[in-house]
């Protein structure tokens, strides 16, 4: 029997290969978490994006006017029809129900700080359930005020988002 070979793996050489993994994995870890949170960043700017180039393009379809409303210093927002407007309880198709969402930024990214400039009548700032409304887009696709608003993680490097009131056009930059 000392000439035949034995198949399989002891313990310790199982071990072994496992305590390799759980280094490689520890050392690796760091050096990946980075990107992920800038993937969130990034993630959390597209999904607003997104959200305010339906809002508008919602406003404009249902003749009523939408407000974005967050929570500063988290990740909290809130679409729905615009309180101070007249015409948001009745729109032309008056059988559409209003959209209204509620979310929160992926990740651990927070709404930093808002810069909003009135551009036409005022915007109903403050709020319910402590929301502020920065942003409210009109049926004829313009937005009341000129917004900037800026997402960050962790002391990371934040992005910006900046509403042109004008002209309702949406634009997508790094923070200075």
């Amino acid at each position: 029997m000392s000439g035949q070979r034995r198949s399989g793996s002891t313990l310790f050489e199982i071990l072994l290969v496992m305590a390799i993994l759980l280094v490689g994995g520890a050392i690796c870890i760091p050096l990946i978490a980075p990107m992920m949170s800038s993937n969130d960043l990034q993630a959390a700017r597209d999904l607003v994006r997104a959200r305010w180039t339906e809002m508008r393009t919602r406003a404009a379809s249902e003749g009523r006017a939408y407000s974005f409303s967050l929570v500063e210093n988290s990740g909290k927002f809130r679409i729905a029809p615009d309180e101070n407007d007249p015409s948001s309880g009745q729109s032309a198709g008056s059988d559409v129900r209003p959209w209204i969402v509620e979310e929160t930024l992926p990740g651990k990214v927070q709404f930093l700080k808002l810069q909003s400039d009135k551009v036409n009548s005022s915007s109903g700032q403050g709020g319910k359930g402590g929301y502020t409304a920065v942003l409210t887009f009109l049926p004829d696709g313009t937005a009341r005020e000129n917004v900037q608003v800026a997402f960050g993680q962790d002391g990371k490097g934040n992005l910006l988002l900046k509403v042109r009131g004008h002209t309702g056009a949406i634009s997508a930059e790094d923070a200075p």
